[in-house]
């Protein structure tokens, strides 16, 4: 006798508990800087205003890739990021490191997103660098 067929997706049981497991291996912290559109600025131009969330565990790491233009490289992305299912984010908004397994950076970094896939367990966010601290 054959077993039964059980449905493809895993159980809401182990999907919460892979959730759980992928919080615990965050161990750096970072904001994110949720985008919005304000007025313009002095020059007519759109400008951005930025909330900034609490601080939220999150993975990073350094990871680079490069697209060949002519005869120079210019970077995609220099970094990704492991972010929360939880926590909401858009290709619009920036994140700042604050800390890496749990020390603070001396200067934090901060990060546009250039690219950002949700996972059942986790977000990944690929990062590329706009500036130190709360630079704009």
């Amino acid at each position: 006798m054959s077993a039964p067929i059980t449905p493809m997706n895993p159980p809401s049981t182990e999907i919460d508990q892979a959730i759980r497991d992928m919080e615990q291996t965050m161990l750096d912290a970072c904001i994110v800087h949720t985008h919005g559109a304000a007025d313009v600025d002095e020059y007519g131009h759109p400008a951005a205003t930025w909330t900034d969330s609490a601080p939220t565990c999150c993975g990073y790491r350094t990871a680079s890739r490069r697209e060949v233009l002519g005869l120079a490289q210019v970077p995609i992305f220099d970094s990704v990021l492991r972010l929360p299912v939880a926590i909401a984010v858009t290709g619009l908004d920036h994140i700042t490191i604050t800390h890496r397994m749990g020390r603070p950076l001396p200067l934090p970094l901060r990060f546009s997103i250039e690219r950002h896939a949700v996972g059942i367990s986790q977000q990944t966010c690929y990062l590329k660098r706009v500036g130190e601290g709360t630079q704009e």
